[in-house]
């Protein structure tokens, strides 16, 4: 494992039946793989995409790498994910095309029997129609699949991203576009889609709600800590044995938690202390950037809960001088973004307990 990159390969651990998983339902279903920040995700699609190389050509879409992420961008990079899949499966170099295929490329057009030159014309058009830019897209994928006779899989990073392309808030508009996606990922015969999102709450309702985009066209699979015996056997090579049962219980077994203890041991750390310290180092970049998809208001619920230790929506209202609705929007909103989870009515905590310790330290 490496602190803050994917784990893949040699770096890749536990984690065999959530693999074993998806393998048995991506011939038929399309996947959504959800858990906090850093759980794994993305190491998961990876490396199930590396070990089914002779199955499925692939590639990776990271919606958050989308700039400016609106719809028509994120369609414009499916397609040319679509297109480097096919040039990786087949050795045919299509890209770069976009000025050639205009002036010069209808032979390839025709010999490959797609429609990769109705998909260009689209995507230069300034038409505010998705629509047929949409349709386009999945019948060029689907039609390079065919030509290269191998299924595509497409790995999408951080859907929910599409939920919140308008000043973060849901769109109604956006929601119709996720019900597009939903309509041609259930149509697709060749191309096979694993999305992942760390907004729990988020992926819950879009995958379980009856109400929501994708019920029904997704098999949801919820990610948390690694496998604790897997979990101590890691730990054991790098930190002393009287503290990897302690350091596995704080982190829940979190894979970055374990990776960031590890190295700090591996550094030179020696007490539980002084490797906590030096994790929280390493952590540093990691925390700042969980704080940045927190309102000021939200940064200071959280570091109430963590300094006061306060749980109830009441309390946290009453500590901090707040109307009780302004705190349990503020917390809902933080259930659905991954934040926080709900104990029982009025009462909650946090999904990330290191999270909640460096905010003790923050106070």
């Amino acid at each position: 494992m490496i602190v803050g990159k994917e784990a893949v390969g040699k770096e890749f651990i536990d984690r065999e039946n959530e693999l074993k998983k998806i393998d048995a339902l991506i011939p038929r279903n399309n996947i959504a793989i959800y858990g906090p920040r850093r759980i794994g995700k993305s190491s998961l699609m990876l490396e199930f995409a590396e070990r089914t190389v002779n199955t499925y050509a692939w590639a990776r879409i990271d919606v958050h790498r989308i700039i400016p992420l609106n719809q028509k961008n994120f369609i414009k990079n499916l397609g040319t994910t679509f297109i480097d899949i096919y040039a990786s499966a087949t050795g045919e170099k299509l890209l770069p095309f976009m000025e050639r295929i205009k002036r010069s490329f209808p032979e390839l057009v025709s010999r490959l029997q797609i429609n990769i030159k109705d998909w260009v014309e689209l995507e230069a058009s300034p038409s505010t129609d998705i629509s047929p830019f949409l349709k386009k897209t999945f019948q060029m994928g689907e039609s390079l699949a065919e030509r290269a006779k191998k299924d595509f899989l497409v790995l999408i990073d951080e859907i929910p991203g599409i939920v919140r392309m308008t000043k973060g808030r849901p769109n109604p508009q956006d929601i119709d576009f996720l019900w597009a996606l939903r309509g041609y990922f259930n149509e697709a015969k060749h191309i096979h889609y694993i999305l992942s999102g760390s907004e729990v709450g988020m992926m819950e309702h879009l995958c379980g709600s009856k109400e929501a985009p994708f019920y029904g066209s997704l098999i949801p699979i919820k990610l948390e800590g690694l496998e604790r015996k897997t979990s101590l056997k890691f730990l054991e090579k790098f930190v002393s044995k009287k503290y990897v049962n302690i350091i596995a219980e704080e982190t829940m077994c979190f894979p970055l938690y374990l990776q960031a203890y590890a190295m700090a041991a591996r550094l030179g750390a020696e007490t539980l202390n002084t490797i906590r310290c030096s994790a929280f180092d390493l952590l540093h970049l990691h925390f700042r950037d969980l704080q940045k998809h927190l309102s000021p208001q939200q940064q200071i619920i959280l570091k109430t809960m963590a300094s006061k230790n306060i749980s109830t929506t009441r309390n946290i209202a009453k500590e901090n001088n707040l109307p009780y609705t302004t705190v349990h929007s503020n917390i809902t909103r933080m259930i659905t973004t991954g934040f926080l989870k709900k104990i029982k009515e009025g009462e909650y905590e946090f999904i990330d307990p290191v999270f909640k310790k460096w905010l003790q330290g923050e106070t």
